[in-house]
Protein backbone atom coordinates (compact mmCIF):
# COMPACT_ATOMS: atom_id res chain seq x y z
CA UNK A 1 0.00 0.00 0.00
CA UNK A 2 0.68 3.55 -0.32
CA UNK A 3 -0.26 7.21 0.00
CA UNK A 4 -0.26 10.31 -1.58
CA UNK A 5 -1.31 13.73 -0.92
CA UNK A 6 -3.84 14.97 -3.66
CA UNK A 7 -6.68 17.83 -3.33
CA UNK A 8 -5.87 18.05 0.51
CA UNK A 9 -6.10 14.60 1.06
CA UNK A 10 -3.99 11.57 1.43
CA UNK A 11 -5.40 9.01 -0.72
CA UNK A 12 -4.24 5.07 -0.28
CA UNK A 13 -3.32 2.89 -3.40
CA UNK A 14 -1.30 -0.09 -4.98
CA UNK A 15 -0.23 -0.83 -8.10
CA UNK A 16 0.28 -4.50 -9.56
CA UNK A 17 1.83 -5.88 -12.54
CA UNK A 18 2.99 -4.68 -15.54
CA UNK A 19 2.03 -3.93 -19.22
CA UNK A 20 -1.69 -1.93 -20.30
CA UNK A 21 -2.21 0.41 -17.56
CA UNK A 22 -5.76 0.07 -15.99
CA UNK A 23 -7.51 1.63 -13.22
CA UNK A 24 -10.16 -0.04 -11.31
CA UNK A 25 -12.58 2.60 -9.10
CA UNK A 26 -15.05 0.88 -6.09
CA UNK A 27 -18.29 1.39 -5.69
CA UNK A 28 -19.98 3.29 -2.47
CA UNK A 29 -18.14 2.70 0.31
CA UNK A 30 -15.81 0.06 -1.50
CA UNK A 31 -11.96 -0.67 -0.34
CA UNK A 32 -9.28 -2.19 -2.15
CA UNK A 33 -8.03 -4.23 1.15
CA UNK A 34 -11.66 -6.04 0.19
CA UNK A 35 -13.26 -5.30 -3.38
CA UNK A 36 -11.29 -6.76 -5.50
CA UNK A 37 -9.99 -9.92 -4.17
CA UNK A 38 -11.75 -12.30 -6.25
CA UNK A 39 -10.92 -10.27 -9.93
CA UNK A 40 -7.08 -9.22 -9.10
CA UNK A 41 -5.98 -12.81 -9.31
CA UNK A 42 -6.97 -13.19 -12.91
CA UNK A 43 -5.62 -9.83 -14.43
CA UNK A 44 -2.89 -8.21 -12.11
CA UNK A 45 -0.09 -10.48 -14.03
CA UNK A 46 -1.19 -9.26 -17.24
CA UNK A 47 -1.99 -5.49 -16.61
CA UNK A 48 -0.44 -2.76 -14.92
CA UNK A 49 -3.59 -1.93 -12.41
CA UNK A 50 -4.27 0.67 -10.03
CA UNK A 51 -6.58 0.42 -7.38
CA UNK A 52 -7.66 3.06 -4.75
CA UNK A 53 -9.55 4.02 -1.99
CA UNK A 54 -12.28 6.76 -2.97
CA UNK A 55 -12.37 9.73 -0.16
CA UNK A 56 -13.67 8.43 3.05
CA UNK A 57 -13.10 5.18 2.13
CA UNK A 58 -10.66 2.30 3.30
CA UNK A 59 -7.31 4.17 4.43
CA UNK A 60 -7.97 7.37 2.40
CA UNK A 61 -8.02 10.57 4.36
CA UNK A 62 -12.17 11.65 5.02
CA UNK A 63 -12.69 15.13 5.57
CA UNK A 64 -15.39 17.50 6.11
CA UNK A 65 -17.65 18.85 3.38
CA UNK A 66 -19.63 17.74 0.53
CA UNK A 67 -18.61 15.08 -1.98
CA UNK A 68 -18.95 14.99 -5.92
CA UNK A 69 -18.52 12.02 -8.13
CA UNK A 70 -16.37 14.97 -10.50
CA UNK A 71 -13.93 15.58 -7.29
CA UNK A 72 -13.56 12.30 -7.06
CA UNK A 73 -12.56 11.85 -10.51
CA UNK A 74 -10.08 14.37 -10.00
CA UNK A 75 -8.87 12.60 -7.26
CA UNK A 76 -8.49 10.05 -9.52
CA UNK A 77 -6.56 11.35 -12.48
CA UNK A 78 -4.36 13.51 -10.29
CA UNK A 79 -3.35 9.77 -8.85
CA UNK A 80 -2.75 8.90 -12.42
CA UNK A 81 -0.79 11.58 -13.54
CA UNK A 82 1.11 11.34 -9.88
CA UNK A 83 2.06 7.29 -10.87
CA UNK A 84 2.80 8.06 -14.22
CA UNK A 85 0.62 6.08 -16.14
CA UNK A 86 -0.25 6.68 -19.52
CA UNK A 87 -3.79 6.48 -20.99
CA UNK A 88 -4.88 3.97 -18.81
CA UNK A 89 -8.22 2.01 -19.41
CA UNK A 90 -10.64 2.62 -16.76
CA UNK A 91 -12.96 0.06 -15.08
CA UNK A 92 -15.64 1.22 -12.76
CA UNK A 93 -18.42 -0.64 -10.72
CA UNK A 94 -21.59 0.50 -9.75
CA UNK A 95 -20.52 4.29 -8.49
CA UNK A 96 -17.23 3.14 -9.67
CA UNK A 97 -18.54 3.75 -13.22
CA UNK A 98 -20.39 7.10 -12.17
CA UNK A 99 -16.49 8.27 -11.70
CA UNK A 100 -15.17 6.59 -14.95
CA UNK A 101 -17.73 8.16 -16.87
CA UNK A 102 -17.15 11.49 -15.35
CA UNK A 103 -13.30 10.61 -15.69
CA UNK A 104 -14.10 9.65 -19.89
CA UNK A 105 -15.98 13.66 -20.06
CA UNK A 106 -13.74 15.61 -18.52
CA UNK A 107 -10.21 13.99 -19.35
CA UNK A 108 -10.63 11.80 -22.69
CA UNK A 109 -7.25 12.38 -23.87
CA UNK A 110 -5.68 11.12 -21.03
CA UNK A 111 -7.51 8.36 -21.94
CA UNK A 112 -8.08 4.91 -23.66
CA UNK A 113 -10.97 2.35 -22.77
CA UNK A 114 -14.20 2.48 -20.37
CA UNK A 115 -15.62 -0.68 -18.93
CA UNK A 116 -18.70 -0.28 -16.97
CA UNK A 117 -19.73 -3.14 -14.58
CA UNK A 118 -23.48 -2.88 -13.27
CA UNK A 119 -23.56 0.92 -14.07
CA UNK A 120 -25.44 3.74 -13.71
CA UNK A 121 -26.34 7.34 -15.04
CA UNK A 122 -28.72 7.98 -12.44
CA UNK A 123 -29.83 6.37 -9.36
CA UNK A 124 -33.25 4.76 -9.35
CA UNK A 125 -35.99 5.46 -6.30
CA UNK A 126 -35.44 1.75 -5.17
CA UNK A 127 -31.73 2.41 -4.52
CA UNK A 128 -32.38 5.79 -3.33
CA UNK A 129 -34.36 4.40 -0.27
CA UNK A 130 -32.81 1.79 -0.22
CA UNK A 131 -29.26 3.60 0.51
CA UNK A 132 -31.76 6.19 3.07
CA UNK A 133 -32.82 3.06 5.07
CA UNK A 134 -30.01 1.84 5.38
CA UNK A 135 -28.25 5.12 6.82
CA UNK A 136 -31.34 5.81 8.99
CA UNK A 137 -30.67 2.38 10.26
CA UNK A 138 -26.89 2.59 10.98
CA UNK A 139 -27.55 5.72 12.78
CA UNK A 140 -29.55 4.31 15.74
CA UNK A 141 -28.60 0.03 15.55
CA UNK A 142 -25.77 -0.51 18.07
CA UNK A 143 -24.76 -3.50 16.07
CA UNK A 144 -24.20 -2.12 12.27
CA UNK A 145 -22.90 -5.46 11.23
CA UNK A 146 -26.75 -6.30 11.68
CA UNK A 147 -27.76 -3.69 9.00
CA UNK A 148 -25.19 -4.26 6.42
CA UNK A 149 -26.02 -7.85 6.68
CA UNK A 150 -30.02 -6.91 5.47
CA UNK A 151 -27.91 -5.95 2.57
CA UNK A 152 -26.61 -8.54 1.22
CA UNK A 153 -30.07 -10.12 -0.86
CA UNK A 154 -29.71 -7.26 -2.99
CA UNK A 155 -26.55 -7.44 -3.98
CA UNK A 156 -26.12 -11.59 -4.64
CA UNK A 157 -27.45 -13.83 -6.70
CA UNK A 158 -30.18 -16.41 -5.67
CA UNK A 159 -27.69 -19.15 -6.79
CA UNK A 160 -24.71 -17.33 -4.65
CA UNK A 161 -27.16 -16.97 -1.45
CA UNK A 162 -27.94 -20.82 -1.36
CA UNK A 163 -24.19 -21.63 -0.76
CA UNK A 164 -24.05 -22.18 3.11
CA UNK A 165 -20.25 -21.56 2.46
CA UNK A 166 -20.11 -18.45 0.63
CA UNK A 167 -23.12 -17.27 2.90
CA UNK A 168 -20.42 -18.11 5.85
CA UNK A 169 -17.53 -16.06 4.48
CA UNK A 170 -19.93 -13.23 4.10
CA UNK A 171 -21.15 -12.81 7.19
CA UNK A 172 -17.44 -13.31 8.96
CA UNK A 173 -16.30 -10.41 6.58
CA UNK A 174 -19.43 -8.35 7.37
CA UNK A 175 -19.02 -9.00 11.01
CA UNK A 176 -15.67 -7.27 10.94
CA UNK A 177 -15.73 -4.41 8.54
CA UNK A 178 -15.61 -0.68 9.84
CA UNK A 179 -17.39 1.67 7.89
CA UNK A 180 -17.49 5.38 8.70
CA UNK A 181 -21.66 6.83 8.86
CA UNK A 182 -20.15 10.22 8.17
CA UNK A 183 -18.35 9.09 4.79
CA UNK A 184 -21.04 7.10 3.86
CA UNK A 185 -23.77 9.53 3.74
CA UNK A 186 -21.01 11.70 1.83
CA UNK A 187 -20.47 9.36 -0.79
CA UNK A 188 -24.01 8.54 -1.29
CA UNK A 189 -25.12 12.19 -1.69
CA UNK A 190 -22.34 12.53 -4.10
CA UNK A 191 -24.17 9.58 -6.15
CA UNK A 192 -27.63 10.66 -5.68
CA UNK A 193 -26.56 14.07 -7.10
CA UNK A 194 -24.82 12.26 -10.17
CA UNK A 195 -26.76 12.88 -13.30
CA UNK A 196 -25.05 11.54 -16.85
CA UNK A 197 -28.50 11.13 -18.90
CA UNK A 198 -28.06 14.66 -20.11
CA UNK A 199 -24.40 14.44 -21.76
CA UNK A 200 -23.93 10.72 -21.94
CA UNK A 201 -24.04 10.74 -25.37
CA UNK A 202 -21.06 12.68 -25.41
CA UNK A 203 -18.68 9.88 -24.45
CA UNK A 204 -16.25 8.99 -27.48
CA UNK A 205 -14.32 6.35 -25.41
CA UNK A 206 -14.40 3.02 -26.66
CA UNK A 207 -16.47 1.35 -24.19
CA UNK A 208 -17.66 -2.02 -22.46
CA UNK A 209 -20.51 -2.08 -20.69
CA UNK A 210 -21.27 -4.94 -18.11
CA UNK A 211 -25.08 -5.68 -16.85
CA UNK A 212 -26.06 -8.57 -14.88
CA UNK A 213 -29.79 -10.27 -15.24
CA UNK A 214 -30.28 -10.42 -11.53
CA UNK A 215 -29.00 -7.10 -10.62
CA UNK A 216 -31.77 -4.93 -8.48
CA UNK A 217 -29.48 -1.96 -7.65
CA UNK A 218 -28.42 -1.29 -10.81
CA UNK A 219 -31.30 -3.24 -13.02
CA UNK A 220 -29.87 -4.45 -16.12
CA UNK A 221 -32.02 -1.96 -18.47
CA UNK A 222 -30.00 0.30 -17.05
CA UNK A 223 -26.61 -0.79 -18.81
CA UNK A 224 -28.41 -1.58 -21.67
CA UNK A 225 -29.72 2.38 -22.10
CA UNK A 226 -26.33 3.07 -21.04
CA UNK A 227 -24.84 0.99 -24.40
CA UNK A 228 -27.47 2.62 -25.96
CA UNK A 229 -26.69 5.74 -25.10
CA UNK A 230 -22.96 5.52 -25.92
CA UNK A 231 -22.04 5.19 -30.05
CA UNK A 232 -18.78 3.19 -29.20
CA UNK A 233 -19.90 0.59 -26.71
CA UNK A 234 -20.32 -2.98 -26.71
CA UNK A 235 -22.62 -4.66 -24.16
CA UNK A 236 -21.93 -7.99 -22.41
CA UNK A 237 -25.15 -9.07 -20.16
CA UNK A 238 -23.80 -11.73 -17.58
CA UNK A 239 -25.20 -14.31 -14.65
CA UNK A 240 -25.81 -13.28 -11.65
CA UNK A 241 -26.54 -9.53 -9.33
CA UNK A 242 -25.38 -6.65 -8.56
CA UNK A 243 -21.92 -7.80 -7.02
CA UNK A 244 -20.45 -8.97 -9.89
CA UNK A 245 -17.05 -8.04 -9.09
CA UNK A 246 -17.18 -11.16 -5.95
CA UNK A 247 -19.87 -13.61 -7.86
CA UNK A 248 -18.50 -13.40 -11.75
CA UNK A 249 -14.79 -12.19 -11.15
CA UNK A 250 -13.32 -15.03 -13.66
CA UNK A 251 -16.02 -13.78 -16.52
CA UNK A 252 -15.00 -10.19 -15.98
CA UNK A 253 -11.61 -11.29 -16.19
CA UNK A 254 -12.52 -12.80 -19.85
CA UNK A 255 -14.17 -10.07 -20.85
CA UNK A 256 -11.76 -7.40 -20.75
CA UNK A 257 -9.05 -9.70 -21.70
CA UNK A 258 -11.32 -10.04 -25.12
CA UNK A 259 -12.05 -5.90 -24.73
CA UNK A 260 -8.30 -4.27 -24.19
CA UNK A 261 -6.73 -6.89 -26.15
CA UNK A 262 -8.82 -5.79 -29.64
Amino acid sequence: MAKVRINAIDINYEIYGKGEPLVLLTGITGSIDHYWVALLPHIKHKYQVLVLDNRGMGKTEAIDGEYSIAMMAEDTMKLIRHCGLQTPSILGHSMGSCIAMEMARSYPEELDKLILVNPLAQLIPRSIILFESTLELLKVCPFPEKVMWSLVPWLFSEKHLSNEKLLEDLRKFISKRKISLESFIRQFNALNSFDATQWIKEIALKTLVIGSKEDLVTPLKLAKEISEQIKNSQLVILEGAHASNVEKAPEIAKEIGRFLNR
